[in-house]
């Protein structure tokens, strides 16, 4: 595992997927960053020193954890059923389907909360 976690923008950056802003416990206040690759890594402490380590600590399983809930809410988002079928349509497609489908208040409300569900996917990567 290729792991980076920058402790201030609350980032962590597993195997090439990175979330920002992400939130866990127990981070010692003198750490800045942390950097691991496979077996061994560092951290680096707010003072500029490095310390070389040779097993994560509890407060980066911390960090992976709060990565892993990041992952799997973005997993299922991208599966969302009703974004699959539009995701591969033209816009002129998109509105077809809208103007058949879309015909009543029911059918408008679950539109937006499909708008809403795909709309949450574009925030996330602001």
């Amino acid at each position: 595992m290729i792991l980076i976690i920058a402790v201030q923008s609350g980032s962590v950056l597993k195997d090439g997927i990175n979330y920002e802003g992400l939130v866990w416990a127990d981070t010692p206040v003198d750490v800045k960053e942390l950097c691991w690759s496979e077996t061994k890594g560092h951290l680096l402490k707010t003072d500029g020193t490095e310390v070389v380590i040779t097993e994560l600590p509890a407060w980066a399983n911390n960090a992976i954890a709060a990565f892993n809930v990041a992952d799997a809410n973005r997993i299922a988002v991208k599966n969302y059923p009703k974004l699959v079928a539009i995701r591969d349509m033209t816009p002129a497609q998109v509105q077809a389907w809208c103007a058949a489908n879309i015909t009543n208040l029911a059918q408008a409300k679950d539109a937006i909360t499909t708008l809403a569900v795909g709309m949450s996917i574009l925030a996330r990567r602001l």
